[in-house]
Formats: C-alpha cells, sequence, structure tokens
C-alpha cells in the first residue's frame, strides 16, 4: 500500500506523538509500504528526507495562541492534487493544522480516511486552572475556541472511514460517541522493544533510583515532583532521576525548587551524603534513557494531563513500579499507585522505596500486562489491517 500520513510532530522531535507516529509508520514501511509524512518544518532541517525507510516532507506550519499560520492553501492543494499517489490517508490528532486544514476538504478526499486520535481537549476545568484570574480565563477562552471547533467540525468527523483512540475509558471515546455517533476503535500505545527484551531485573540488582522520563514543561509538573521527592520519608541512598531532552526555563524552575527546599530542610546542596541527590539528565542518548528506565527501582510521573502516556507503558515494559498522578489511563493500568495531590505522592514514593517486595509485586503486574498488551508489532499489525480492510487490499 501506498499511505500517505500527516502527523505535526514527527523525528527528530520528542514527544509521545511523534513517538507512536514514527513506530507505526516506520513499521508499516518495514512491511514493505510506502509511506509518506507530511509534518512540521523544524528550523534547520530538510524540507524532505526518508528516515528510516519513511519518506518525510516537512512543512512551515505552526500553532500559536490557538490558530494555525502557514501555506494553508498550498498544503491543501497538495494533499487534493497528489491524493491518487496513495491508496490510504492516515490524519493524527485533532486541534492540528496538519488534520484541520483538510477537514473542510474531506468531501474531495476520495481516498480512504483514517484519523488517530491522541485524546482531545480537556473542557474540564481543573484546579490549576483556577490558580489565578489569568489561568482561568485562558482555560474559559480555549474551552469556547475548541468547543465551537468540535461542534462546527461534526459532518467532517462523520467522513473518516475508521476512527482511533487510545483507551475505552478516555472521555474523548465518549464524547465522539455522544456529539457524533462514531464507535472509536481502541488503539493502545506500545514501548519499543529495547524494554521489553530480556528478563526484567532484579531488585538486588537495581539503582535505587526513582527515575521520571518527560520533557521539562510545566504540564508534566517535574516541580512537584522534585518537592515530594525531597520532603517524603525516603531512605538515604535513593536518587531522583530526570530525563528531559532539552534545557527549559521549567528546569530552571526545578533547580530553585530544589535548593529551596534544601535550604528550608538543612539538607547538603549538593545532594551528598544523606541529602538523596536529585540528577537532571538533559539531552542524553536514547539507549541512555533505555537503561536509566531499566534499572531504576521505581518510575514516578507527576504531569497535570496525559492521555495514554508511553513513558509509562516503557516503565512497566521494563517490570519497574511506579507512582503516578490521577491522568489519563494510569488508573486503569497494573503495576503502580495512583495519587491526588502532594501528601499523597509523598506518601506513595516512601513506601516505594521502603517495600521491596511491593516493588517486586507491582513491577510483575506492569510486567505482565505490558507483555500482553504494549507490543509495537501488535499495534502496526492492527493499523495494516485496518487499512488493508478500507483499502480492499489483501495480504
Amino acid at each position: 500500500m501506498r499511505i500517505l500520513v500527516t502527523c505535526f510532530t514527527y523525528a527528530p522531535r520528542k514527544d509521545g506523538v511523534q513517538f507512536v507516529c514514527q513506530y507505526l509508520c516506520e513499521g508499516l514501511a518495514a512491511r514493505g509500504h510506502e509511506v509518506t509524512v507530511l509534518t512540521h518544518q523544524h528550523e534547520g532541517l530538510a524540507e524532505s528526507e526518508a528516515i528510516n525507510g519513511v519518506r518525510v516532507n516537512r512543512w512551515p506550519i505552526y500553532t500559536r495562541h490557538m490558530r494555525h499560520y502557514g501555506p494553508r492553501d498550498e498544503y491543501v492543494s497538495w494533499v487534493l492534487r497528489h491524493q491518487g499517489d496513495f491508496d490510504a490517508m492516515v490524519n493524527v490528532c485533532t486541534q492540528s493544522p496538519m488534520t484541520d486544514w483538510l477537514l473542510p476538504h474531506l468531501g474531495e478526499i476520495r481516498i480512504p480516511k483514517l484519523l488517530h486520535i491522541h485524546s482531545i481537549w480537556d473542557f474540564e476545568v481543573h484546579p490549576w486552572d483556577r490558580a489565578s484570574a489569568g489561568a482561568l480565563a485562558r482555560k474559559l477562552a480555549a474551552n469556547a475556541r475548541w468547543g465551537a471547533y468540535y461542534r462546527g467540525n461534526a459532518d467532517a468527523f462523520r467522513r473518516y472511514d475508521r476512527i482511533f483512540q487510545l483507551y475505552e475509558q478516555d472521555y474523548s471515546v465518549a464524547d465522539f460517541r455522544k456529539w457524533y455517533g462514531i464507535e472509536s476503535e481502541i488503539l493502545e500505545n506500545a514501548a519499543e522493544d529495547a524494554f521489553h527484551e530480556g528478563a526484567p531485573v532484579s531488585d538486588a540488582e537495581r539503582r535505587r533510583s526513582i527515575t521520571c522520563v518527560a520533557n521539562f514543561n510545566r504540564q508534566k509538573n517535574q516541580v512537584a515532583l522534585v518537592e515530594a521527592f525531597l520532603r517524603a520519608d525516603i531512605p538515604e541512598g535513593w536518587t531522583l532521576d530526570l530525563v528531559g531532552s532539552r534545557e527549559t526555563p521549567e528546569l530552571k524552575n526545578m533547580r530553585e525548587a530544589e535548593a529551596r527546599i534544601r535550604s528550608e530542610q538543612g539538607l547538603p546542596h549538593d545532594g551528598a551524603h544523606g541529602g538523596r541527590p536529585i540528577v537532571y539528565h538533559v539531552g542524553i542518548t536514547r539507549e541512555e534513557t533505555v537503561q536509566l528506565v531499566k534499572t531504576a527501582s521505581a518510575y514516578a510521573m507527576s504531569s497535570m494531563r496525559e492521555a495514554f502516556p508511553v513513558s509509562l507503558v516503557e516503565a512497566m515494559s521494563a517490570g519497574v513500579p511506579w507512582v503516578s498522578t490521577d491522568v489519563g489511563i494510569a488508573r486503569y493500568l497494573p503495576g503502580g499507585v495512583v495519587v491526588h495531590g502532594a501528601d499523597e505522592m509523598e506518601a506513595a514514593l516512601a513506601r516505594m522505596c521502603r517495600d521491596a517486595d511491593g516493588r517486586a509485586r507491582l513491577g510483575r503486574q506492569g510486567y505482565d500486562y505490558a507483555a500482553a498488551h504494549f507490543r509495537i508489532d501488535d499495534k502496526v499489525t492492527q493499523v495494516e489491517d485496518a487499512l488493508f480492510e478500507l483499502t480492499g487490499g489483501a495480504r
């Protein structure tokens, strides 16, 4: 098959959507399909190149303040003009220019169309949205903007031949059923094979480390994790390993929070001599990240919002028990503990560090579930089967 994929984030950008889109595209290409990806143009990158068998075409398109900017007409024209070169089209994510600009034209696109949603806008007003008048105003403005978007595109969403969503309990599945009468197919995320390879490391061989892998930004809320780690009743000898792709303003906030709490508690500022060190790993290789996760004693996620976090899937696949805020699918997954608020996070981290038997039990639960549910090859097969069905092709 010749498959056209549109996805705002793709390599070398690093985030959850990029990772999932890339492993699906490369998996399809490895099976002999011709895959072309239309994505956002990052400064300094080639307009077109091949990455692991996938043709990547980049466009100078971006979103700012909930509005999309760039060569809209040229982009739409390219898709309409070249649709005959492809057997099917996959659009990744709503609220993305790569999808949104095509919605009014789906009736003109005659090839089968599949939409892969990584959850949608969360219209609930959360406590952090009420933290200030400005935050609340921004939230209400976004609710109005995206509410009009989802109401106005009802007919367009019904034009898709298949819609994939991340997990059955996601509110976006219920919303698409209620708003549009659409029954979505579930396509869970997966972990790369490196996390599944080999038996899980024994507890005795693991580093006494709580590890978190996430881009350093406010939504990931690592400041709260730094505070919880330093305030929790955690034994000496434990380290918090924070892994991010690059330096950001939020990383500065994390370091300032660490210094403030160490001063308040009289802890050594270098984290030595029982002071519970925090190590910030910035821009390390993927291989180093995999090893940090696979050899950690526990994994922690402090995000304010997630859908189906790949990092949690990776920890489970490596047999690492986890502690997570109550976001996205976390409450439905085995192998860890879901917490609400700072006090519960501190208590859960302390218990995890002190209870080796509990870590082993949770790690095994997560590992067994991941082995059955989170294999990339299975997800590629699911997408391939859907595309064969839509195109009338045969294996």
